[in-house]
């Protein structure tokens, strides 16, 4: 039996449900900024409405290949690309120097975070046991939700208090921890097909 199948799968679930709450708070709490930073760029509206854009197509054009390698190659490669992704894409939203390039990193933001949640959810389906496997997925998704309340409220708050640059630092923290979280907490439960059942059974023991 491997090590990461014999810790409690409620553990590693609950690790999940805290990287969706930090992850998607950092999300939430800098997206009404974007508007500003557009502004400070002397671009408008066409352009956030651009970049808005390329986040969600590539990300729709990303997240069925992203879905084939996580059946092939795990779920934790996956989880742990697009954490990293985020902590990148924070860093480069505090530092981009034009419109274009904002626009361009939210577009290679979509592309490698696209597997995100559908791996985190995998992972729910892989570890869970069937009879509680939909409560997990409501909470692993609540922690996504608790980001989606208090994140613009913080953005917003950091922002009039300390200016542009404090609020993407902490969801750049806020994504670092996160990623430290799936490092330590989250192992790979994803098991070819011949060895499936097997895994699946020693986590629900």
């Amino acid at each position: 039996m491997r090590r990461d199948a014999k810790r409690s799968y409620a553990g590693v679930l609950t690790a999940l449900a805290a990287c969706m709450a930090l992850q998607m708070t950092g999300f939430v709490m800098v997206l009404p900024l974007f508007a500003r930073r557009f502004e400070s760029f002397g671009s408008g509206v066409e352009a956030l409405g651009i970049s808005a854009m390329a986040y969600a197509l590539t990300g729709i054009l990303a997240a069925p290949f992203i879905g084939i390698l996580a059946d092939r190659f795990g779920r934790r490669p996956i989880v742990l690309v697009a954490l990293g992704a985020h902590v990148l894409a924070f860093t480069g939203y505090l530092f981009a120097a034009s419109a274009w390039l904002f626009i361009l990193l939210r577009g290679l933001a979509g592309l490698f975070t696209a597997g995100l949640v559908p791996a985190m959810n995998s992972i729910v389906g892989d570890v869970a046991p069937q009879d509680r496997r939909g409560r997990w997925i409501g909470i692993v998704n609540g922690g996504a939700s608790a980001g989606w309340i208090a994140g613009p409220l913080a953005g917003g708050l950091l922002y009039d208090r300390f200016g542009y640059a404090v609020p993407f630092a902490v969801a750049i923290a806020m994504a670092c921890g996160a990623l430290l979280i799936a490092l330590l907490w989250i192992p790979e439960t994803h098991a070819p097909a011949a060895r499936s059942i097997r895994l699946q059974s020693s986590w629900k023991a």
